[in-house]
């Protein structure tokens, strides 16, 4: 059903999916505006450096500014 890919996005029906299912790839979610597209870029590229597929696996992470 799923790419094996993370799936970075804003639509909030993948986090009811990433919740209740947890046989997906990985799920990177942020509300649109509230990042730069430098920041966004930066941290999905920190991501793929430190983390393996299957850390990511069946894994939300909420990109949200503080």
């Amino acid at each position: 059903m799923f790419p094996k890919r993370v799936i970075f996005t804003q639509d909030r029906d993948f986090l009811v999916i990433g919740n209740t299912n947890k046989n997906h790839p990985g799920i990177v979610f942020y509300n649109q505006g509230t990042r730069l597209i430098r920041e966004i870029i930066d941290y999905l590229k920190l991501m793929y450096e430190v983390m393996t597929p299957e850390e990511m696996r069946g894994w939300v992470k909420y990109f949200v500014k503080i």
